[in-house]
């Protein structure tokens, strides 16, 4: 949480015809408040980049990637924040794509600072959009349309040839 440096890496495979209403969360947790949440998607926002592109948003302050996934194969996914007293969405985020550095169609400009401690923090979720609760139905996009396999959660910024390692061998 807050502004210490994190990689997740995951396998996702997005279907051909995802839409808008399919991407909101496919990893989350933090807070629902502006800088305050993590959550990475397939890009449901075409105000932020075009649709189906890897996307890792802090609420309302994002990154968002150029490779389309939406090809029903299965990608291997990395994003990596480097942590310090000035974390921001648009210096401090790296995403990969298939053990690649991913170039990026969108970047916000935000500090980064991952709540977890507020009693309405979430907890890590898997496939549903963290601004989705059963009292809030209005939501209409509350989960992702696609799959998740072999996720890893550092609580490091791993390097490209961590990345590949466990791309290709499911370890370090």
């Amino acid at each position: 949480g807050g502004n210490e440096p994190r990689t997740v890496a995951f396998w996702a495979k997005v279907p051909e015809d995802f839409t808008i209403n399919n991407g909101y969360g496919m990893i989350s947790w933090g807070l629902h408040r502006k800088g305050k949440a993590w959550q990475i998607s397939s890009n449901p926002l075409k105000r932020e980049g075009s649709l189906g592109r890897i996307r890792i948003g802090t609420m309302n302050a994002s990154v968002v990637g150029e490779t389309d996934l939406r090809d029903h194969r299965w990608h291997h996914i990395a994003i990596v924040m480097y942590g310090g007293s000035d974390v921001d969405t648009s210096t401090h985020i790296l995403l990969y794509i298939d053990g690649q550095l991913e170039n990026t169609s969108h970047k916000a400009v935000h500090k980064i600072d991952t709540i977890l401690d507020n009693k309405k923090s979430r907890p890590l979720i898997f496939g549903r959009n963290m601004a989705f609760d059963y009292d809030n139905k209005q939501i209409r996009d509350k989960f992702f349309r696609g799959w998740l396999d072999e996720i890893f959660i550092f609580d490091a910024a791993l390097d490209q040839e961590k990345i590949q390692n466990l791309m290709n061998n499911n370890s370090l």
